[in-house]
């Protein structure tokens, strides 16, 4: 396969090599998705992976799956050219359950079958900050979907993303590829986002023939609002459609020798809109407010779903002291 990139202007050189970092460091690394408060790696009660951008940059990964086997704990395997099968604890499969996935604190599994059906999530790459793996029950505290652990993937803050970038390739299986972004401020606190991102890859081998094609089309902003010290708001907004080939069989019990099998292309496509509030007063007290709508479409011979969602989460964190010093959320 021969393919090709080009950059412009970025404007982050690598970081030294991860080996060379102090132990101290790396368990002094901040997440949030355990506790739903920020806390360093070393004080997390659980089993929590980081997947961070210098990890994304030097990973040769092209999709949100592919970065997932860089999680030790993560059964990460391709099904075919568009399909995955991603779980923790065992039970693989593409449907498999229980392992709750989020993107920026929004729910991106399907109720159909509580899992997610991966080839619907695309974003660049580029963008994300981290992405925090928990195994086990441990990411609970985000419902019942998350038995099994939970993905959180964070996005930079649009202050992060100034100036413009490009990406571009293509190849004999990657047949084409690019990534357009520009960010800037309106201002000295708002800073924004916008970018577009497009691909298609061809048909994985088969010697009866596949046809398992993926084309993709996403479109989406960012704006965050910082209004003083301690209130900040985010805005985001996303759009996306495409297609996943793939063969659909019906069978008949009673005949089950006369199996009829079709070719097709599921049209996959949906948005999003979201709005979050934070205001932080001190350390260890906060008050969050998020809501976001949701519409996902997916249309296919076997079935067909168009849905619908719309959530509100508040969230208010206080330390008290007594009889602990602990925090309550």
């Amino acid at each position: 396969m021969v393919t090709g990139t080009v950059f412009a202007n970025q404007g982050n050189p690598l970081k030294q090599n991860i080996t060379d970092i102090p132990l101290e460091e790396l368990m002094n690394m901040k997440v949030s998705t355990v506790s739903r408060k920020t806390q360093k790696l070393s004080d997390t009660p659980a089993a929590v992976f980081v997947i961070s951008q210098e990890d994304i940059r030097r990973s040769s990964a092209n999709s949100i799956p592919e970065l997932l086997r860089m999680a030790p704990g993560l059964s990460v395997a391709r099904i075919d050219a568009n399909k995955w099968s991603v779980t923790s604890r065992g039970f693989s499969g593409r449907f498999a359950d229980d392992l709750l996935v989020m993107i920026d604190g929004r729910t991106v599994y399907s109720p159909l079958f509580a899992g997610t059906l991966w080839e619907t999530l695309d974003l660049p790459l580029e963008d994300i900050e981290r992405i925090e793996v928990i195994r086990g029950p441990s990411g609970t505290i985000w419902g019942a979907n998350a038995a099994n652990g939970a993905i959180h993937i964070i996005t930079k803050n649009a202050k992060a993303t100034q100036g413009s970038l490009v990406t571009s390739g293509g190849g004999s299986e990657e047949r084409g590829f690019t990534t357009l972004r520009h960010g800037g401020k309106i201002g000295e606190n708002l800073h924004y986002r916008l970018y577009s991102k497009g691909f298609a890859r061809d048909n994985s081998f088969s010697p009866s023939g596949a046809n398992d094609s993926w084309r993709m089309g996403t479109v989406g902003f960012r704006a965050d609002w910082d209004i003083n010290a301690n209130n900040a708001i985010t805005f985001q907004g996303q759009y996306y459609g495409g297609k996943a080939g793939q063969n659909t069989t019906f069978v008949n019990p009673q005949e089950p020798e006369l199996a009829l099998t079709r070719v097709e292309d599921a049209n996959l496509s949906g948005g999003h809109a979201l709005v979050r509030w934070q205001r932080t007063t001190s350390d260890r007290s906060s008050t969050a407010l998020q809501a976001y709508y949701d519409r996902t479409h997916r249309d296919e011979l076997s079935f067909r779903e168009s849905r619908q969602t719309v959530d509100v989460d508040f969230q208010q964190r206080f330390p008290i002291k007594i009889p602990f010093n602990q925090d309550i959320i």
